[in-house]
Parts: C-alpha cells; sequence; structure tokens
C-alpha cells in the first residue's frame, strides 16, 4: 500500500468519524430543541430507494504521461441506490448506497491523441452520509434541499490501456420535491450533482489521475416505519 492510498484511507475514516459526531449531535439537538427543528409532523426512521439518470462532466486526465489537455468524454448512463435516514422535522440525516455506470464515448491522452475501445466504462459504487433541510409549506409539495459527503469505489475498464479501481473522497448536493402518495409513502423527484477527489490510474504510464463529476436526474420512493 502505498504512501498516498494510506493518506486517502485515514482522511476517509476522519470524514466519517466527523459526520458521526453531526449526527449524534442533532439526535441530541432533536431532544433538547426539538420545538425549532420539528416541522412535518412525520418525526421517525425511514427507507428509500431511488434510480435515473447519471451525466458526467468531462473528467480531466493529469499526470506526467499527458501534455496537460488529457481528458475523458462520457456517455450518458445510469444510477440507482437506496437506503435509510431519521428524519427530525425539517431537518432529516441518511445514509445511501448508489451505484452509476457509464460508457465512455473517447478518451484524449494528449499524446499522441485520442482513442475509444468498444466496451470502455466506468463505474462508480459510494457510500453517503447527508444532512437535508425539507422546506413546509402549505401545500402538500415540499421541496429540500441537502448535502453529504463519503466515500466511492470507482472502476475503470478503458481496454489494454488502464483497467483499475481506487477508493476515493466524494461529496455531492441535491435539490428535490418530495409528494405523500400514501399514509407512510413518499414519491420523490430530484436532481444531484456527484463529485470525487482524483483517482489513480494503473497501467500505461504511471501517476495518471482522474476525477468523476456527474449530474443527476432520479425518482425515487420513500416509505416511513
Amino acid at each position: 500500500m502505498t504512501v498516498q492510498n494510506i493518506i486517502h484511507r485515514m482522511t476517509i475514516k476522519v470524514v466519517w468519524a466527523s459526520l458521526l459526531v453531526v449526527f449524534f449531535w442533532l439526535d441530541q439537538a432533536n431532544i433538547v430543541f426539538g420545538g425549532d427543528i420539528e416541522g412535518n409532523g412525520r418525526q421517525g426512521w425511514y427507507a428509500f430507494a431511488f434510480g435515473g439518470i447519471s451525466s458526467p462532466k468531462n473528467s480531466g486526465l493529469t499526470g506526467p504521461f499527458t501534455d496537460g489537455t488529457g481528458n475523458i468524454i462520457y456517455d450518458d448512463g445510469w444510477n440507482a441506490g437506496g437506503g435509510g435516514g431519521y428524519d427530525f422535522g425539517r431537518l432529516r440525516a441518511e445514509l445511501d448506497f448508489s451505484y452509476r455506470e457509464n460508457n465512455v464515448v473517447r478518451i484524449h491522452d494528449g499524446v499522441p491523441g485520442s482513442f475509444s475501445i468498444p466496451g470502455d466504462k466506468t463505474s462508480v459504487k459510494s457510500a453517503m452520509l447527508n444532512l437535508f433541510w425539507d422546506m413546509e409549506n402549505t401545500t402538500r409539495f415540499t421541496p429540500y434541499i441537502g448535502v453529504g459527503l463519503g466515500t466511492a469505489l470507482i472502476d475503470v475498464d478503458f481496454g489494454p490501456k488502464w483497467e483499475s479501481d481506487d477508493i476515493v473522497f466524494a461529496y455531492q448536493g441535491s435539490a428535490g420535491i418530495s409528494l405523500p402518495v400514501l399514509t407512510k409513502l413518499d414519491l420523490l423527484v430530484e436532481y444531484k450533482f456527484f463529485g470525487t477527489e482524483k483517482a489513480q490510474l494503473e497501467g500505461e504510464g504511471d501517476g495518471v489521475r482522474f476525477n468523476y463529476n456527474s449530474h443527476n436526474i432520479n425518482g425515487g420512493l420513500r416509505f416511513r416505519f
């Protein structure tokens, strides 16, 4: 294991520990300041599932092997996931697990130029701890916004040139609308931006790195216990 990988793993552990402290603080805040954050009268545990379109931004390739202009151009793909959380009222904290997959349209490494091999793809598995704010109002629709931090396992298969995986720090921001359709069931429509730090590629040209950023449009369901 390289020093860089050790630093990555230590950073990830610190992030998760910090997020768990925030989760615990919210739980205590709900007890002490319940009147301040209670909003929808539906406090408690819930589970959810979602799926939709994943549209990555072009990923830049950096390293001694490139000329500084390398990038990876993706096709639109798909993402799906699920998880659970706790509703404190207007505040919610949740843990989600997701999977994203995108085919590669073209890879430009700068030296000597562009290439593409059928079947090239990138897949990303992530685990994220999120905090949401529900904007309660007089309608049945509840807009919400949220942020999340966690980890991602990026797995690349770029023909014979690069084929590797790396665990990196990940972050995301969300905005959506929920609508109750049954007593304990909500319909969700959500936009999510997902990003990661740069992952290390193993293969031709040591030290080549790239990051994964994507726009995601999802639909989902939330079940309240």
